[in-house]
């Protein structure tokens, strides 16, 4: 005796063919939502504490320009 072999009836390809569309619209929108909170966070600079390090490996300039601990205003305005 040979075993039955279940067929999908249509309600079940209905739904495969929703959940297909449905991952077709969610996954580019999640990808895109990610892309641009990483544009954003290189474009005003503030990196979150997992990629603090990643800051300053992408945007070198920013030690560069930073004033030295402990210099007060005056001490970084003097020219001397």
């Amino acid at each position: 005796m040979t075993p039955e072999i279940h067929a999908p009836d249509r309600l079940e390809l209905f739904m495969a063919m929703e959940a297909r569309k449905l991952a077709g619209t969610i996954l580019p929108m999640v990808v895109l939502v990610f892309v641009w909170l990483v544009l954003a966070m290189f474009y005003f600079e503030a990196f979150p504490p997992p990629f603090e390090r990643a800051g300053d490996w992408v945007i070198p300039w920013r030690q560069m320009f930073s004033p030295a601990a402990g210099t007060s205003l005056h001490g970084r305005l003097a020219f001397n």
